[in-house]
This record gives structure tokens, C-alpha cells and sequence, in this order.
């Protein structure tokens, strides 16, 4: 019988609550090497700033991996035609990490019939971050289409792009920052998985949701430190919530020597060689899928009818039917350019970062970033925008530097209430 039964089919939130709690605390309670805890391999992924990792850099922006650097890893055999793209370094580690598991079977530390680890297989590397972002603001922006603009008096006062772009804006703000549009609101968000960071590898192809998978996996079996210490060996993290992702960790020692082999030998390197700016490509990817949810608004309410009162019998209503046509590439590119986009990208992303500029602030940071996009290009303008609000969601509320400030706070206020109380112990 499985001892941990969480799954996210649990019908009771009590027992739901329970189970996962369950799993949290003594799943891997005693792997650690010669000491009691969890293996320092092990690693909850969602705990705080650990979701932000792959995807934000040392200079804290959020980033996506570049696919033009990525090599690929052909898996042969049947059902393993797929071919998969993972970053250099990590192919030579999960190369190491396979002939670990080769020798252990030799061994016979592992049996030569256990599915996952007898040998080693990606079921899964890479899923592109900018389509899986694609996906995500397309049936964002269908929901705004089809709940938002549904309410007839709101649709009626829709007469072009520049009305759409408004309620666009408005219809953000209602939800909020758990629901960003942009690539880089999108990669800071629970939204965007760890499989897109391009530094994990899935050797199974289970149900992360199911906690009793875990146990078939991994924590049934008399091989689980041998398991834990191959991913420290190689450089690898494993996932607690699931132990069958293995994510490069590339801050740790044994990690650095291969990064090091591909011209990636500190962490900043590895950022700067393998990865790219969202802020980069924020309004590349963002305008066309506004311009195309526009057109599929204008292909479902063609018809406008605008209501005048007759100027010469005021207790008479003109009708007069409008037909709403959608916007070409070109005319598009010409009337919401760049600089167009300034003010309205500047007031999404405060929204997403959940509000840390007033409307003062905000005028000044759209004046500045125009200037620099008039007198230098748009690159300037939006690596200043960025520098706005990264300097900010820097030490932004729950995340590590949070806590870190908190428990640096607590620790000196003890250590002040130790010292008061020695010197009234003193006066005795």
C-alpha cells in the first residue's frame, strides 16, 4: 500500500492538505549523507525564489533559453524517435550521469529491469518557452474576447484598435498580476514551466500529481541515496516535487567544470552564452497576437451600431450601422509602432509587477523612455523601462531577499533583547 496518496483528485481539501503535507515532510527525510535531513540534492522548486530558477538571470531579468545554442540528444529505440534539444554542457553530464547507472546495473546495485533506471532516458528535455507563451496570452486574450468584450454595451464602444487596446488595458487590471501578458510578466509567473528553463531533463514519463508515482519511481526502492548522489556527482538537482526531473545546478562545483568546457565558467557566463532578455522581445512577440485577437473580435462583431440623437428633432435617434473591418500587417506596423506601444507597455508591465509606480511615476518613466527611443532606437527605451522595474521587483515582497531582510531583522532584534537582558542579570 502507497504512503503517500496525494493527488490533485483528492475530493476533501482537509485530505488533499494532509497528503501533500505528508509527502513534504518524510518523502525523502532521511537520504541525507551521514547526517539526518534530506539530500542536499533534493530540491523544492517552488518554494519562493527556487520558481524563478532558469528563468531569471544574476542580473535579475527574467530570461529565455536561446534555441540557436541549444545541441541535440537523438534517443534511439522504439518510441524514442524524438529528438530532443538540451543545452551542450548537460548533455556531457547526463552522458556521465547514464554510465553511472550502466556500471551500478553491472553491479548489480540496480535491477537490470527496473524501467527508469537501468538506463536512463529523456522522456522529455526542452518545451519552447515563446510557444508555450504563444499559447498561453492567445487563450488569454481569447478569454478577453469572448467574457470581457461578450457584455454588449462594452463591445458597442469598441470602433477600432486604439478602443480595443484600452479595454485591453482595463481588462489586465481587473486581473491582475497572476495573469500577466507579456513574456517577461509570463516567465516570472507559475504560469511558465521548469521543463522550458532548457536545464532539466525528465528520465519518466509519470504524473508529477500523483505522490504514489514517486514511490515507483524512486522511494520504494534500496537505491535512493545511489540515485541522489549520481545527481550531486554530475551536477544535477532533483525535483522534490518530482524526483524524475533532473535540473542542472549551475551554481554547484561539479556542474562548473562542464559549463566551464563550453565557454560558461561562472553562472553570469552561463546566462550571457545561453540565454536571452524577455524584455528583448516583449512587444515582438506581444503586438502581433494583439493585432490577430483583434482580428477574430472585428471576424465575430462585424457589425457596430452607433446610436446619434438627430441634431435638428432631439426626441429623434439616428441609427447608423458601422461595419468594423480588421487592421493590416502594414497599416498595423505604422500606426501602433514602438513608440506607440511606450506608455501602454510602461502601465502593463506596473501592473504585473503589481503596482510599485503612481501615476506621477509613471508619467516620468514614459517621457524619458520615449526620448530614448526618438533620439537613440528602441532598445534604449526598453532597457530603460526594464531597469525601472527590475530595480524594484528586486526586493519585492515574498521573495528569498524578503526573507533573507526578515530573518536578518529578527536575528538582530534578538540578539538586542540578549543583551538587554544580560545587563539587568548584570545589576544583580
Amino acid at each position: 500500500m502507497a504512503k503517500y496518496n496525494g493527488t490533485n483528485k483528492n475530493k476533501k481539501i482537509r485530505a488533499k492538505a494532509w497528503n501533500r503535507a505528508n509527502y513534504h515532510t518524510n518523502a525523502f527525510r532521511d537520504t541525507a549523507v551521514g547526517e539526518p535531513g534530506e539530500h542536499v540534492s533534493v530540491i523544492n522548486f517552488n518554494f519562493s525564489e527556487m520558481r524563478y530558477y532558469g528563468k531569471i538571470d544574476t542580473e535579475f531579468d527574467p530570461v529565455i533559453v536561446d534555441t540557436t545554442r541549444m545541441a541535440r540528444m537523438g534517443i534511439a529505440g522504439p518510441g524514442h524517435e524524438k529528438v530532443h534539444l538540451i543545452l551542450p554542457p548537460m548533455k556531457d553530464m547526463f552522458d556521465r550521469f547514464q554510465r553511472k547507472f550502466g556500471q551500478a546495473v553491472r553491479l548489480q546495485k540496480i535491477p537490470d529491469d527496473d524501467p527508469y533506471l537501468a538506463a536512463p532516458t529523456p522522456f522529455n528535455t526542452f518545451v519552447d518557452p515563446v510557444r508555450e507563451y504563444r499559447i498561453y496570452a492567445s487563450n488569454l486574450m481569447d478569454t478577453f474576447n469572448q467574457e470581457y468584450l461578450s457584455d454588449y454595451q462594452r463591445s458597442q464602444t469598441v470602433k477600432g484598435m486604439s478602443d480595443y487596446i484600452d479595454h485591453l488595458i482595463d481588462y489586465l487590471t481587473i486581473m491582475g498580476s497572476e495573469f500577466p501578458i507579456t513574456l517577461t510578466g509570463w516567465r516570472k509567473s507559475k504560469q511558465s514551466s521548469l521543463m522550458s528553463t532548457g536545464i532539466a531533463i525528465s528520465i519518466s514519463d509519470l504524473d508529477c500529481s500523483i505522490d504514489a508515482h514517486k514511490e515507483e519511481f524512486l522511494l520504494d526502492k534500496n537505491c535512493v541515496q545511489f540515485y541522489l548522489q549520481t545527481c550531486k556527482q554530475f551536477g544535477f538537482n532533483a525535483s522534490k516535487q518530482c524526483p524524475w526531473i533532473i535540473v542542472a545546478d549551475i551554481l554547484g562545483a561539479a556542474s562548473k567544470f562542464y559549463f566551464a568546457n563550453h565557454g560558461a565558467g561562472s553562472t553570469r557566463g552561463v546566462f550571457q552564452n545561453f540565454y536571452i532578455k524577455t524584455y528583448t522581445l516583449d512587444l515582438e512577440l506581444l503586438r502581433p497576437i494583439i493585432r490577430k485577437s483583434y482580428g477574430e473580435f472585428v471576424k465575430e462583431n462585424r457589425l457596430l451600431k452607433e446610436i446619434k440623437v438627430c441634431r435638428s428633432n432631439h426626441d429623434k435617434l439616428v441609427y447608423k450601422n458601422i461595419f468594423r473591418t480588421p487592421i493590416n500587417k502594414r497599416e498595423y506596423n505604422i500606426e501602433y509602432d514602438q513608440y506607440y506601444w511606450i506608455p501602454h507597455y510602461i502601465q502593463i508591465r506596473n501592473m504585473e509587477d503589481e503596482f510599485p509606480y503612481n501615476e506621477a511615476g509613471l508619467v516620468r518613466i514614459t517621457q524619458k523612455a520615449s526620448e530614448f527611443e526618438k533620439l537613440l532606437d528602441k532598445s534604449k527605451a526598453m532597457s530603460y523601462i526594464n531597469e525601472q522595474f527590475r530595480k524594484k521587483y528586486r526586493f519585492a515582497h515574498g521573495g528569498f531577499s524578503y526573507y533573507k531582510r526578515r530573518l536578518e531583522e529578527r536575528q538582530r532584534q534578538s540578539e538586542n533583547d540578549t543583551g538587554r537582558v544580560s545587563d539587568d542579570v548584570s545589576n544583580y
